[in-house]
């Protein structure tokens, strides 16, 4: 599986993906197997399939780490996972997430801020 993170934000465009290394505390020059760690609050990064774009995904911000999600009209994911209590009183601070987004949304704009008001 390809995992990106996003890690890097933009005035305007929010939020772009680049490469999780395996420990889930910085960058990579590849896709990396997650290891068995855990994530601190406000933290976020996403699981893609092992299968690149190229063309067929429309538009990508970061297309050398775009990679398609999960075709076909049905399908099931199974997660087996812990959300600790980090002590993170902050924004955002122990409040785990797990979200099912259409695979276009973080190679385009997620979270878009700035002067377009979205």
């Amino acid at each position: 599986m390809a995992s990106t993170v996003a890690n890097s934000k933009e005035i305007v465009w929010g939020n772009s993906l680049s490469y999780l290394n395996a420990d889930g505390n910085g960058g990579s020059s590849s896709a990396q197997i997650l290891k068995d760690v855990s994530i601190p609050s406000n933290t976020e990064f996403s699981i893609f399939s092992a299968e690149r774009c190229g063309n067929s995904c429309g538009f990508s911000r970061a297309s050398d780490v775009a990679y398609k999600g999960f075709e076909g009209a049905n399908k099931i994911f199974l997660f087996h996972f812990k959300m600790p209590l980090d002590g993170d009183r902050g924004f955002n601070g122990d409040m785990p997430a797990l979200w099912a987004l259409n695979g276009r949304i973080p190679r385009t704009a997620q979270a878009r801020t700035g002067s377009t008001g979205l």
